[in-house]
C-alpha cells in the first residue's frame, strides 16, 4: 500500500459501515486485506449504525477498528440509531448497514466532524 503525500495527501479520513475488522474467512477486511492500517496519520471518523445486522460490519467492532488506526491523530467513532430498517440483504444499501432513512443525519453528522477539525 502506498500513502499519498504532498498535495494528494487527504486532511482527514471518514469511513462509514467499513469492513475493516477481520470477522470471517470468506470475506475481506481492511485488517486482513490492506494491513499498514497504523501509518495513517490524518484524523479519523469512523461512522457505525448500532442496528447494522451486516455480519461483517457490526456496531460492537468499532473499538477494535480504532485500534487499527494507531498512527492516526485522533479516531473518533460516532453509533447512529434509527432510520428506516429497509429490506433484503442486511449489507445492503438499502439496509441499517447503509443507513437507510438517514442521508441528512449521517451527512450532518459528517460534516459537523470536519468543520472541527483545523
Amino acid at each position: 500500500m502506498t500513502l499519498a503525500t504532498g498535495s494528494e495527501r487527504p486532511d482527514t479520513v471518514v469511513i462509514t459501515s467499513g469492513m475493516l475488522v477481520h470477522i470471517h474467512a470468506d470475506e475481506p477486511s481492511a485488517q486482513h486485506n490492506v494491513g499498514g492500517l497504523a501509518r495513517i496519520t490524518q484524523p479519523i471518523l469512523l461512522v457505525y449504525r448500532e442496528q447494522d445486522a451486516c455480519a461483517y460490519t457490526p456496531a460492537g467492532s468499532a473499538g477494535k477498528a480504532s485500534s487499527l488506526f494507531s498512527g492516526a491523530k485522533t479516531v473518533d467513532i460516532v453509533l447512529l440509531r434509527g432510520g428506516s430498517v429497509g429490506g433484503g440483504d442486511p449489507c445492503a444499501g438499502n439496509s441499517h448497514h447503509g443507513f437507510a432513512g438517514q442521508d441528512r443525519e449521517v451527512v450532518k453528522t459528517i460534516t459537523d466532524w470536519l468543520r472541527r477539525k483545523p
